[in-house]
């Protein structure tokens, strides 16, 4: 019998509230936990439901669906923690409570007192990682040791970036120390939301942690800010009404300073003169690119600034934030988030900084929004309709069409002949037909005349796909690319000998990722996991790899099984369809192993694979040689 956890089990009741498919990043939004681990929570729910002769349906793209939910009975679904969940558990009460006895460790999990027992090295293990020890008093109970900036910084990270964050939560809310001192927490936060004209993002676990702080007052045995600016003296004179240390007043400066607002303020300090320079590189650097106009984008630049200024905050106080989309844009905008890496590097060396990724995933979905915004009219897909069914349907489609996607440049309906003579003086993006047609240079979506639910949605899909492939096309065809004679860099810059390989005969996109990926296998660069989180991401965000025509750039997290920096190359004789849904056509595949952040070749890879003389070149190359030429 397999034993849930308790997320797990929220997870089923969830999904069983559902009249309809649910994707992993809903999921993943409502429990406030990564998608890989919504990914691991669904194989082992899909296992327990087999049990029960119940399957669990995954359709790419669509998410997932519980068959025969009425079988499912909610008395039935076994509930316990695992053993993270339980550690987590543990380690909290041991925060949250000055003693904890092992019967009371044992009660907060619903499990016996041996289990606390076989769990404590597990436990020292991971306040080791803080510089914590557990202190065991005979006939008193267990409590924490070590330096007090260590324990708060614990209890900060887990309750914002720890993966059961959630238990966190819902164990600091019912406790009652928390609880005391929560009513003057909100009055001080209000207090200093007023002074600076801004809004905590969120605000309810800034008032645990500074009730948490709160309770430990004068605790604090050495503490010398790493930061003293007007910022931290006008919110160290609003802490003075309540707190009297000066160590305390300094250290809930710096981590209120640290966390993400809202809003718009005006300070002057030094690290506001780092983040408006910052900022300002960021926004200089995307015009490059393509130029916009940002004068009516100024309350996003100055978000921007606002959140760039936390950051540089966090950085120099060890603080740490946790970016629930933080996968989905590494997979979905990889190319801003690229971009935003390496124009963050200049200052992370001028001023001694370094962003982790969370804080890339967060400015890199800033500048995206920026980036689209002022670009858009440039980033609309030109969409042909070809319907044969008559005058009343091919209006009524068009209408719709226009409700529907009015952001978009549409034309027709045509005829098939009609069509075919548009497109040899013009250019569309997307072709939507009610009748099959043959065009090889332009994606076709063939739908119902009366455009049904599933079509708007296929549509829908394709057409951020397209606006995506668009931005790309604008970052690697910038006039800053095109250098002069000369001045030009090799793939064999970037890609060993040894890395590149040529495929022939038919090959699934999935096999092509595993063969693009087996020379670096084979060397120790990554691991077979790697491979396997590659392809799951394939399935799980759709094909936004394919950010240059006809070549799909893979990679993972560095978390997930990457030793060091590499890249290899699959060219396959045949084009094949990558992905598992809105698939794309591509002829080759490039893995990317990144685990040290400076370093990162998807750029300068993808610039000169983005060249379409090279497209052509690639696909005539016979040898490994001629495919290393290639150049920008």
């Amino acid at each position: 019998m397999i034993a849930l956890t308790l997320r797990q089990r929220n997870i089923i009741e969830y999904l069983l509230s559902r009249d309809s498919y649910v994707t992993n990043d809903v999921i993943a939004s409502n429990f406030e936990v990564s998608n890989r681990t919504v990914r691991k929570d669904l194989e082992v729910i899909s296992a327990y439901l087999k049990e029960q002769g119940i399957s669990l349906v995954r359709k790419p793209g669509k998410g997932v669906w519980i068959e025969n939910k009425q079988e499912v009975l909610f008395d039935d679904l076994s509930c316990s923690y695992s053993k993270n969940e339980r550690i987590v558990i543990y380690v909290t009460s041991l925060l949250l409570n000055d003693v904890n006895t092992f019967m009371t460790l044992a009660s907060s999990c619903g499990v016996s007192k041996q289990t606390v027992i076989n769990d404590l090295n597990t436990i020292e293990k991971f306040l080791d990682g803080y510089h914590l020890s557990l202190i065991k008093n005979q006939g008193v109970g267990t409590s924490l040791e070590g330096d007090e900036t260590d324990i708060r910084r614990l209890f900060i990270d887990l309750l914002f970036t720890n993966d059961h964050s959630k238990i966190v939560y819902e164990l600091c809310i019912n406790n009652d120390g928390i609880q005391r001192n929560l009513d003057v927490s909100f009055e001080l936060i209000t207090v200093i939301e007023n002074e600076f004209r801004f809004r905590y993002v969120d605000r309810d676990r800034i008032s645990i942690v500074l009730s948490f702080l709160l309770n430990r007052l004068g605790l604090m045995k050495t503490k010398n800010s790493t930061i003293q600016s007007s910022d931290m003296e006008r919110i160290n004179s609003i802490l003075s009404t309540k707190i009297s240390d000066s160590n305390d007043q300094e250290y809930i400066s710096s981590f209120l300073l640290g966390e993400r607002v809202e809003g718009s303020l005006t300070l002057d300090s030094k690290v506001e003169d780092e983040a408006n320079e910052i900022s300002e590189h960021l926004i200089s650097s995307l015009k490059k690119i393509h130029y916009f106009d940002s004068e009516d984008m100024k309350d996003i630049i100055r978000s921007l600034t606002v959140h760039v200024r936390a950051a540089i905050y966090r950085c120099r106080n060890n603080i740490h934030i946790r970016n629930e989309l933080d996968e989905q844009v590494r997979f979905a905008i990889g190319v801003m988030y690229e971009f935003t890496k390496k124009e963050l590097n200049v200052y992370e060396t001028k001023y001694n900084l370094n962003f982790d990724q969370s804080e890339i995933s967060y400015i890199a979905l800033y500048l995206a929004s920026i980036f689209e915004t002022g670009v858009q009219e440039d980033l609309k897909v030109v969409i042909m309709i070809v319907c044969t069914f008559g005058l009343a349907t091919s209006s009524i489609l068009k209408s719709r069409m226009y409700q529907i996607f009015g952001d978009c440049f549409i034309v027709g309906p045509y005829s098939i002949e009609e069509a075919e003579k548009y497109l040899e003086s013009h250019e569309v993006d997307l072709i939507i037909s009610t009748n099959h047609m043959s065009v090889k240079s332009t994606n076709v979506i063939y739908i119902n005349p009366l455009l049904k639910q599933n079509d708007i949605e296929m549509i829908r899909n394709t057409l951020f796909q397209e606006s995506f492939m668009k931005m790309c096309s604008l970052f690697f065809n910038k006039n800053e690319n095109k250098v002069v004679e000369h001045d030009y860099h090799c793939l064999g810059e970037y890609i060993s000998k040894n890395d590149v390989s040529i495929s022939k005969g038919k090959i699934s996109w999935e096999d092509a990722i595993r063969k693009a990926a087996a020379p670096l296998v084979a060397k120790g660069d990554i691991e077979s996991k790697y491979v396997n989180t590659m392809i799951q991401a394939v399935n799980e965000f759709g094909t936004y790899m394919v950010i240059t025509p006809k070549v799909a750039y893979v990679h993972a997290g560095k978390d997930d099984g990457v030793n060091k920096n590499c890249v290899s190359l699959l060219l396959l004789e045949n084009e094949i369809p990558f992905g598992s849904f809105n698939t794309k056509p591509v002829i080759a595949i490039v893995v990317l192993g990144i685990c040290d952040k400076e370093e990162s070749q998807l750029l300068n890879i993808a610039n000169i694979l983005d060249i379409p003389e090279n497209i052509e070149l690639l696909k005539n190359s016979k040898n490994i040689e001629s495919i290393l030429s290639l150049h920008d």
